[in-house]
Formats: C-alpha cells, structure tokens, sequence
C-alpha cells in the first residue's frame, strides 16, 4: 500500500512492519485528526476464510478488554475489499528491540508488572492470549508497555468460580499448534487444550529473556528447540546473571513448569511475587543511596559509611575510643606486671588454646556509652574526628596471643572462583587472570570444610585498600563463617582501569587489624565521625607483612578454581586482577 493512500477515513502515511497475517501502517484519521495504527490484512489473505476469522477475532477480543497496558482498537472496517482495523498507535519500541540492549533487573520487572496485569484482565473476560512474545509488547519511551495482537486469542466460557472451564469455544480446530515457538507451552506445543496458564508460562518465557539476555529454550532445529520445551530446564538464570536474585530464580522456575499444574495458577499470583521483589530492590537500591543497606556493587569501594539516626558529639567518640584502649593496655600492663617468672610460668598463665577474643568497639546505644556531661548540652564541639590523631603511633600491649598479631602454625585451606558477568555476553567464572573491563560486574565463590573468620580486602593500585567483606551492610559484619560455599557479591567494575589485588584472608581466629577496622566501621556513629582515613592504617598495616610471596598460600588452579593451601594461620593470599 502507498503512502498517501485513503483507507476509508484513513490516509496512510507510512508502513511501520509487516506479520505473517498482516501489514501495519502509521495513517491519520481525518476524522479526529490523530494518528492511528492501521492493520490491514493482505489481498491473498481476504480470500482464505480461516484468516479473514482470525483477523477479526483479534478485533473483537481486543474490543472486549479495558485496560491501559492492552491496545485500544478504535474502528473496524472493510473499503474495497481491504479489511483492516484502527487501534490507538503508540510510538515506542517493541521489546525485541529493547533486548538488543542489556536490561536492568527493575526494568525487566516492571514490564512483566505490566503484562500480567493487562493479561490478568484478559483473562477474567475469559480470553487466553496464547501468542505472548517479545515482539507482542510494545514499550513507550516513558516504560508504559501496552500488549499487541490477540490474533490468536482463545475464548472460553468463563464460571463464578474459575476461568479454567473444559467448556472452551476454541478458534482452532483440535491438534492444531498456533503460537510462536519457543514462547509456547508444553501443552500449547503438543496442540492439548490449552487455558490461562499458558500466558504465565509464556510470560514465564519473555521474563527469562529480559533477565539473562537469551531465550529460555533456543536450539539449532526447530525439532530441537520443540524437544527441549518438553523435556529440558532452562539453564539457571544466575549463571548468565549474576545479580539476579534467588527469588526471581524461584518465580522463573515456576512460571515454567512443565506440568501447568505446577505453575502459578493465575497470572495475578505471578504479579503478585513480581510486585514484591520489585519493591524489595527497590528498597535496597535507596539503601544503598542513602549509605544505608546492603553494600553498593563498587569496585575501588571503601567501607559504607551510614549515616547515624542521631548526631553525636565528637568528644563522645573519643571517650568510647580511647576508653577501649586504655582497658586493653591496662590489661597489657597488669599482665607484664606479673611476670617476674621465667617464660614458662607466662605461658601457664595465658594458655594460647584458650585466648580471649579480639578487641572491639562496642556497638551500644549512645545514651549508654556517653560520660556525665557529655549531654546536648554539655558544649561539646561537633564536626569530624580523626582517631589516628586522637592516638598517633600508640604500641598497645597485647597479652598473649590476643589479636592474632602474627602468623600461627596449622594448616589452612580454602577454594576461591570468580563468576563474571560482561554487560554484553554471557557469565563465566574465571580465576581473576582473564582481563576484565568497565561496567563488568563479578561474584566471589569461595568454599572450605573448615571454619573460620573470612575477610576480602580490595586494593587498587594506585589508592587506599578496603574492606569488601565483612561491611556492616554484609553478613552484619561478622567475619565468622561455617566454611560451608558462600558468594558475595557482585561489585561493579568503575571506570578507572588499572591494576588491583583481591586479598584473600582465612584465619581459625579475628585477625586483629582487620577485625579492628571492621568493629570501627560497624558502629554508624563512629564510622560517621572516623572516616575511612582512619581504618586505612589498619588495613595498611596487615597488608605490608603480607606483600612478600613467601608468606602467601600455595595456588593450586583446577579449571576455573584455585585451592588455597597454607601451612601458616591465618591463609593469605592475594588475586591480581586487570581491570581495562
């Protein structure tokens, strides 16, 4: 059809694509003077009835539905033997276009939000869509998605009580497969009877897609790909993403369950569960804006500071602080007060298998640990406090082995990966040798059959080393682990390319520096008041005894993992990374 040709009240103005069953134009309705969607059906296909059915059965479905994310169709008609329908025309991009970008996880959501609630309604008015697809969901600029062609949609007779009646009026004749492979139930492929839980698996289908960036089921033949609906799972979408979270795995895996039985029952179950993940990462997400939650993904990150609910003097901080230290070194001095014996009557008195645990500051509530006259009113100055100049170069007596100053004998053993998400492929696990770039995000595994404390440490090259784990915002900032396979993660590589070292630290006991500098951390109102610029010589401090080799662990690299094997506690070792 020519541009400028007149479709009754229609002009056209120009074709924006064309189906197996029909063309679509931009046209203007002289009429109201808007621009329409004209959808007309090909010569060749007005003289096959089945088609001609089909094409007005789309009309009268989509007619029958009020609902902002389904297309409004505005006029039906015949001129010339030329059959067409006027919907509302909505400039945008289909999904298939979308997802030849990356997709973030809230958007991906939010579109299966959209489309279960526009096929939520369909299905109360008794009509199964059964042709959801990426190319069937338009979305505008502003993200309002609206749900295309009911071409092959399927009318039953509804009940009071369910839509699932076995009373259908069906458009198909029985064993006829209609739909799009691929996004096509099992009992829609086999050609069964088919009801409203085809959509949830479908949607199931085009949500797995925005999430990992591939089709749930895609193989070399049709025949093959027919197969692997039948019979296979799709692979894990965590292992092709790896911030995607293990509720949106559990809602994936049941939207596309084999047996119907077995999926979500309606539609509404399934944007219920959408809903409410969403939400969550949303909360998350503000968390992480505001300095409080869950550690943001970062690369080169320092530990979060979070903003404390009430503001604290600084001459507070310095009590709890230098309160801490002088009951260590008061218990430093009272134990070298007695030791007018020989070396061994010390050791009798401090068995090193039972030490005390490593200092740390106490996370109590203001009120409890604010001397008298430290009130509001009390005159004390506010602004930022620097601890290491509140204490410069102190030597705290440590009795015993207190703080794991220094290495201990014992073996120590642990298994490290890397699983590396690019933004524009799929997920691999690696060792930290591949080359990795900017926007990258990535996940440490790590695994061990022993216990201990577990600390990673990021250290860039040209700039100050911090604390990934623990945090405050992860794990509670609690170092100690069972040894059973942990992931922590994933961080988002930044823009500035360089060299950085991962370090990995396992140790039976809290290592006293880092274990110092994550309990400083850990309580909002000192980590408010002290700054990084006072844990980094903490960190620093362990580092420098560990730089030499000699005194890292042996690397014994099986594939994508390295054993971690050391004769020393703690475990020290050091991933070199290249960040591009």
């Amino acid at each position: 059809m020519e541009n400028g040709t007149q479709v009754g009240v229609y002009k056209v103005v120009k074709m924006l694509g064309a189906g197996g069953m029909a063309r679509v134009y931009l046209a203007e309705d002289s009429r109201l003077g808007r621009k329409v969607a004209l959808k007309v059906l090909p010569a060749d296909s007005v003289q096959n009835p089945e088609r001609v059915r089909r094409f007005e059965q789309e009309a009268r479905a989509a007619s029958a539905l009020n609902h902002p994310n389904i297309l409004t169709i505005y006029d039906i008609g015949d001129v010339d033997s030329t059959k067409f329908i006027a919907t509302e025309f909505v400039e945008g991009e289909t999904v298939r276009d979308v997802l030849l970008r990356p997709m973030p996880l809230l958007n991906a959501l939010d579109i299966g939000i959209q489309v279960a609630a526009a096929l939520s309604t369909a299905h109360a008015a008794g009509i199964v869509h059964r042709d959801i697809k990426p190319e069937n969901l338009m979305m505008r600029p502003d993200g309002f998605v609206k749900v295309l062609d009911f071409g092959l949609a399927k009318l039953t007779q509804t009940s009071p009580d369910s839509i699932y009646s076995d009373r259908t009026v069906d458009v198909t004749m029985p064993g006829v497969v209609m739909g799009t492979l691929g996004y096509m139930s099992p009992e829609q492929l086999r050609g069964q009877p088919v009801d409203a839980r085809t959509d949830v698996w479908s949607l199931g289908a085009v949500l797995y897609e925005m999430v990992t960036g591939k089709p749930p089921f895609t193989e070399p033949t049709p025949t093959d790909t027919m197969i692997a609906v039948l019979q296979r799972d799709p692979p894990a979408a965590r292992r092709l993403r790896i911030d995607a979270p293990e509720e949106l795995e559990r809602i994936l895996s049941k939207s596309l369950a084999k047996n119907a039985d077995e999926r979500y029952q309606t539609v509404k179950d399934l944007a219920i569960d959408l809903k409410r993940l969403k939400q969550r990462m949303e909360a998350e997400a503000d968390q992480q804006r505001t300095g409080v939650g869950p550690v943001p993904v970062a690369s080169h990150a320092s530990p979060v500071t979070a903003p404390a609910k009430k503001k604290i003097a600084p001459a507070m901080i310095v009590f709890v602080v230098l309160a801490v230290l002088a009951t260590i070194a008061i218990v430093g001095w009272v134990v070298k007060k007695k030791e007018p014996q020989s070396a061994a009557s010390q050791r009798q008195s401090i068995p090193a298998q039972t030490p005390p645990a490593a200092p740390s500051i106490p996370s109590t509530p203001a009120t409890e640990s604010r001397p008298p006259g430290a009130g509001a009113g009390s005159g004390a100055q506010t602004g930022q406090v620097d601890l290491s100049k509140i204490v410069p170069n102190v030597n705290i007596p440590v009795p015993g082995d207190l703080g794991n100053l220094g290495p201990r004998k014992g073996e120590r053993e642990l298994a490290y990966s890397l699983l590396v998400q690019p933004t524009d492929g799929a997920a691999f696990h690696s060792t930290g040798s591949d080359p990795l770039k900017s926007g990258w995000k990535f996940s440490i595994n790590v695994a061990s059959s022993q216990s201990g404390h577990l600390y990673l440490i990021d250290q860039p090259e040209n700039g100050s080393p911090a604390i990934l784990y623990p945090t405050a915002k992860v794990n509670q900032g609690a170092s100690l682990i069972s040894g059973k396979p942990l992931r922590i993660g994933p961080y988002t590589l930044d823009a500035n390319p360089g060299k950085e070292k991962l370090w990995i630290v396992w140790s039976s006991r809290p290592v006293f520096e880092l274990q110092l500098a994550t309990d400083l951390m850990k309580n909002p109102a000192v980590a408010q008041y002290a700054g990084k610029d006072s844990i980094t010589p903490q960190i620093q401090s362990f580092l420098r005894k560990r730089q030499d080799s000699s005194s890292q662990a042996q690397a014994q690299p099986s594939g994508s993992e390295v054993k971690l094997i050391s004769h020393i506690d703690p475990l020290v070792y050091a991933v070199n990374i290249e960040h591009r």
